[in-house]
């Protein structure tokens, strides 16, 4: 293939002057004119030798040939350059989507985030309230329980009384028994 630099040159050259295709047809009327005037060309003189004739031909239809296969080669090129800025457009067309896919996908993301987010600093609160809660119950539940020590302790100390009374007034009733038996025994 031709390379960059040799295509850059080849479309200079072209687009400078109008190319060779101008040049050639410029041949053509200059042969053209000769033929009028009697088989002279325009600045010099032309040989009435047919071969030199036919060689000129010759030549120009290699240089028009030449001239075609630059020109062929240059939109090959074009079209080469065309399709590879069509594919890279694709390309980027493909790269822009996804890019545009994870976008919005880090997007979800970001608002599942959030919402987790939320949902533990509620919990958090939550967590924080009913841990006062419990805290409060337990104090109520320690009152009540010493409360209920303290009722207890009163309770035995009212029992152990009332037992020590009881014991007492047994003892007495004992010692009344006792001297009632001897008195009746008398």
């Amino acid at each position: 293939g031709i390379d960059r630099t040799a295509e850059v040159d080849l479309e200079k050259e072209l687009n400078e002057g109008g190319g060779d295709h101008d040049i050639f047809q410029a041949n053509d009327d200059d042969d053209d004119d000769a033929k009028k005037r009697g088989g002279k060309k325009k600045g010099g003189n032309m040989r009435g030798n047919t071969g030199s004739l036919a060689l000129s031909k010759e030549q120009q239809r290699a240089k028009q040939s030449e001239a075609h296969a630059l020109e062929m080669a240059i939109h090959m090129k074009r079209a080469e350059r065309e399709k590879k800025k069509q594919e890279l457009e694709s390309e980027f067309t493909l790269v822009f989507s996804e890019v545009e896919r994870k976008k919005a996908s880090l997007e979800r993301l970001e608002v599942a985030i959030a919402d987790m987010e939320a949902t533990r600093q509620r919990k958090d609160r939550e967590f924080g309230r009913l841990q006062r809660n419990l805290m409060e119950l337990l104090q109520e539940q320690k009152f009540e329980l010493d409360s209920l020590r303290e009722k207890g302790i009163e309770l035995e100390t009212a029992t152990a009384t009332s037992a020590a009374a009881a014991a007492a007034t047994a003892e007495k009733a004992k010692q009344h028994e006792k001297q009632s038996a001897v008195m009746y025994n008398q």
